[in-house]
């Protein structure tokens, strides 16, 4: 997992370690949020999904064990789609509820496999433990 961090938590964690002018800019955030992707996600683009009745769900991992983390620790579900959201084929996981979905304000991001075409009325969801975080 750890090519699929962001840029931006690379650098931060980076200038946290090494004590730079900015290690301060770095805390732990208050909550995680989960996004789905119509794209697959990279270091500086999310590709997060924004369409009809889609919204960020917010999750948890489980205590880090050999460099592992393991979440969401209970099964997540989104709202029912009002409108097609297109194909989820990735995910980011933020630091805020909603907000920026570009080059800042996400921590990681994996892929969806297999993909998943969600239509109107569709219920997209995570099982628990489904995403395994780790440095490697």
């Amino acid at each position: 997992m750890a090519d699929n961090l962001s840029n931006d938590l690379e650098t931060r964690l980076l200038d946290y370690m090494l004590k730079t002018a900015n290690s301060t800019n770095f805390s732990a955030p208050a909550s995680l949020w989960v996004g789905l992707c119509t794209a697959a996600p990279t270091d500086s683009a999310t590709n997060e999904c924004a369409a009809g009745g889609y919204a960020r769900k917010q999750i948890a991992f489980t205590t880090a064990s050999s460099g592992a983390s393991q979440g969401p620790t209970a099964a997540t579900n989104f709202a029912q789609a009002t409108t097609s959201w297109g194909t989820i084929s990735g995910y980011a996981v933020f630091d805020a509820s909603s907000g920026s979905s570009g080059a800042t304000h996400y921590l990681f991001y994996g892929a969806v496999s297999p993909t998943v075409a969600v239509t109107a009325n569709d219920t997209v969801s995570f099982a628990a433990s489904a995403m395994t975080l780790s440095f490697e």
